[in-house]
């Protein structure tokens, strides 16, 4: 079955170079649709260049002039397929920074021939690939108190795949007609929580989610998330908990309902133990580079 792919590039080209060089091998490849999400100018060009130089008509290039996040960076992408060339087959959302040979792709598109109207992706190798839909109380156990209240099983050989609730987003794949049915992702958020809200829209219609058991991929993790590599590290803690906690309160608030009193609780709950963990990451910081300068 034919599929094409949606590559959401910020500041991280030498990734994305590297993730096309390997796709555009792969047989059943229709379009690779390449999204640039405002990367500095040199950036975009090391990508840019690379693309006009092999003249491969399957590789789209949009870019946009800002950062306009996750959501909307791939829905920029999943629209100009079905806007512009009216393609109606599988369509995968895949990070830069995602490694999957052609076999394991393969196996992902033909998935679709039992499991039409699904979204579906192989397991991720070395990360989480699914998940249960977050609430309140799953928030306060697992993330602030660190209570694991199960763990991911998925080395049951008689089974070929899994029905699940929440798929990674660093690879996400459906026909485009199940896109179009759940509304693509929400563009309300800028980063963090979309593939769960995607999910949960879906699972209302009825739209279930399968994880590969026995196809898998490896994601690298964190050359997409904006923050830049030189950033400093105490303002990239601060940027990640900041907008983790604006996504996670509007999943809250439109998708699950949850009251103001409740998620005011539940901010303030945030905000201290947000404040708790810089103060503790800040001070290893503070004692990794006092015995550097002992050690030097």
């Amino acid at each position: 079955m034919n599929y094409s792919v949606i590559l959401l590039n910020y500041n991280n080209s030498k990734e994305t170079v590297d993730n096309l060089k390997r796709i555009i091998q792969f047989k059943n490849l229709d379009y690779a649709v390449v999204v640039d999400n405002g990367s500095p100018t040199a950036k975009y060009q090391f990508l840019k260049d690379f693309i006009d130089k092999i003249i491969d008509p399957r590789i789209i290039l949009i870019r946009n002039d800002r950062n306009v996040g996750f959501a909307s960076g791939n829905n920029i992408g999943l629209k100009w397929l079905n806007n512009r060339m009216e393609y109606h087959g599988v369509v995968l959302v895949m990070n830069p920074d995602v490694m999957i040979t052609e076999e394991n792709i393969e196996r992902l598109s033909q998935a679709f021939v039992e499991f039409p109207e699904a979204f579906i992706a192989p397991r991720m190798k070395n990360g989480k690939s699914w998940w249960g839909f977050t609430n309140l109380k799953k928030t306060i156990i697992n993330d602030f108190l660190h209570i694991k209240q199960h763990k991911q099983k998925c080395d049951d050989v008689l089974k070929k795949q899994k029905q699940v609730e929440v798929l990674s987003g660093a690879l996400l794949a459906a026909k485009m007609d199940i896109w179009k049915r759940v509304g693509f992702f929400d563009e309300n958020t800028f980063l963090y929580f979309e593939e769960e809200i995607l999910q949960f829209r879906a699972q209302q219609q009825g739209v279930k989610s399968y994880v590969l058991l026995d196809s898998c991929y490896e994601h690298i993790g964190g050359t997409s998330t904006g923050y830049g590599s030189n950033s400093n590290k105490f303002r990239k803690d601060l940027i990640h908990e900041k907008r983790l906690q604006q996504s996670r309160n509007y999943y809250f608030k439109v998708y699950l309902k949850v009251g103001k009193i409740k998620r005011f609780l539940f901010t303030v709950l945030w905000f201290c133990y947000t404040v708790i963990v810089l103060i503790k990451r800040g001070l290893v910081r503070i004692n990794m580079n006092i015995k550097k300068d002992l050690l030097l």
